[in-house]
């Protein structure tokens, strides 16, 4: 079974990372199930159904979209993440303008220390203080009193390996999709 991104949905897609599973309990993903093995994302669950987007600047989407599918090594902070099974090129990440209705927005991307792999556990713990700090920044407000969700994307063992040390933070909304940047939020 191969390592996913964003989840047993898509793990013949997205070779890279993990996702933080706590945040995945509340993205309202499609076809995403739980993944018991030691190269996929654990601790992961889904729900079905497509949500309207929820505030700021709320707005139902349309089927036409600005969508750009970029390489999972070329994400940037500011961008916007549609749903994993959006993207139909393997390697790739549906991308959209922030005004439109996304799941999840990208606002730090930092690289980790050391050279030994440290474990899943120490790595998701380093992955997760780390971005905790930046969102604050982001947002204004401290993940822990936020309604919103701190998500993040981290290296395995694998991908630790070849070089990867990059942690991607994403914030997302449990409500479902949003429409803008939740920059400066402060809830």
């Amino acid at each position: 079974m191969s390592t996913s991104r964003y989840g047993p949905a898509s793990r013949t897609r997205w070779q890279r990372r993990r996702m933080s599973g706590l945040a995945l309990l509340v993205v309202p993903l499609a076809a995403i199930s739980c993944s018991a093995g030691g190269n996929g994302v654990t601790g992961v669950t889904g729900a079905t159904g497509d949500p309207e987007p929820t505030s700021p600047g709320a707005t139902t989407a349309g089927t036409d979209t600005d969508t750009t599918e970029v390489s999972e090594f070329d994400l940037q902070v500011g961008d916007c993440l549609l749903a994993p099974e959006e993207a139909t090129t393997p390697g790739t990440v549906a991308v959209v303008p922030c005004d439109e209705p996304h799941q999840q927005e990208i606002f730090a991307i930092y690289e980790l220390d050391g050279t030994e792999f440290p474990g899943d556990d120490e790595i998701q713990e380093r992955a997760r203080e780390g971005c905790r700090d930046e969102f604050q920044a982001f947002t204004g407000t401290e993940e822990e009193s936020s309604r919103y969700v701190l998500n993040f994307l981290y290296p395995t063992e694998v991908t630790w390996a070849g070089g990867d040390r990059e942690v991607v933070c994403m914030i997302l909304d449990p409500d479902g999709p949003v429409s803008g940047s939740l920059r400066d939020v402060g809830e």
